[in-house]
């Protein structure tokens, strides 16, 4: 259950504020009219409930979610019933919560892929179409089940894909890793020898000396600049621009540009595939 302010009109056509605790806006919009109330606008709070819309989970919770679903399902159990008793064997919280709120919408009056749209950081427009479809066509545990075929492959195709890509990733961090304590380390060692004998150093030495020394005199700001870069870059990629720029750079790096490609094809054909079937 959800908080909701709502602004409403009276029968005197007197302004009206307030705050109800139910499940929905429908269900505001209902109470409100019972009190023969006009409603003009509601909105619900933001509370740790009404954020539950944006809850997460893990690929292997929502398979294994669908796979439950679907054998309860073909066993008969009613879709509520169904959805109680994963929630109450659900180990995440918050997903739980959620499959709970789902449960209230439908015992509402709405359609089990209409609470599932509810969620769409749990299931994404795929889901909710397949299992609208298979509402449709009174095949859901079917669909169900090649729902969790589905995330189970793409799960398996992901982790491959992080498993080849960790490799190089590892290898340019433990490089940096290297370059950074021989800066730090070696070379104030080096240079002191070479003061002692009265040498002078050659260019290239004296340009590794000078970031040495700017690097012991910096680091905050090298630390600073190191964390920032990642983050910023993050940030740019979350706009619809910056993904386009930054997804057409990825995609014509050597080695890595073609397997990122091979990925999406490998995932839209089993998407297809899935819709298809």
């Amino acid at each position: 259950m959800a908080k909701f302010d709502y602004l409403a009109k009276d029968p005197n056509g007197r302004l009206v504020k307030g705050v109800l605790d139910v499940y929905s806006i429908s269900e505001a919009r209902t109470l409100l009219k019972g009190q023969n109330l006009s409603p003009i606008s509601i909105k619900a709070q933001k509370t740790f409930i009404s954020s539950l819309n944006r809850v997460s989970c893990t690929a292997k919770e929502l398979q294994i979610f669908s796979r439950q679903f679907a054998v309860l399902i073909e066993s008969g159990v009613p879709i509520l019933e169904s959805l109680s008793s994963i929630a109450e064997g659900q180990a995440n919280k918050k997903f739980k919560m959620a499959i709970e709120d789902i449960v209230r919408q439908i015992s509402t009056g709405k359609k089990l892929s209409e609470a599932l749209a509810l969620y769409p950081g749990v299931f994404d427009k795929l889901y909710v179409n397949l299992v609208k479809a298979g509402e449709e066509a009174g095949v859901l545990s079917e669909v169900l089940n090649r729902l969790a075929f589905y995330i189970e492959k793409s799960n398996a195709l992901k982790s491959k894909i992080t498993g080849a890509l960790w490799y190089p990733v590892a290898t340019m961090v433990i490089a940096f890793g290297a370059i950074t304590v021989v800066l730090v380390f070696v070379i104030p060692k080096f240079q002191q020898l070479f003061s002692e004998q009265g040498q002078e150093l050659p260019m290239l030495t004296q340009k590794v000396v000078g970031l040495s020394e700017s690097l012991q005199a910096n680091w905050y700001i090298y630390i600073g600049v190191t964390v920032a870069i990642p983050v910023l870059l993050m940030m740019y990629y979350n706009t619809a621009g910056g993904r386009q720029i930054i997804d057409r750079i990825l995609i014509r790096i050597p080695v890595f540009g073609s397997l990122i490609i091979k990925s999406c094809v490998a995932r839209m054909a089993r998407t297809l595939a899935t819709l298809l079937k």
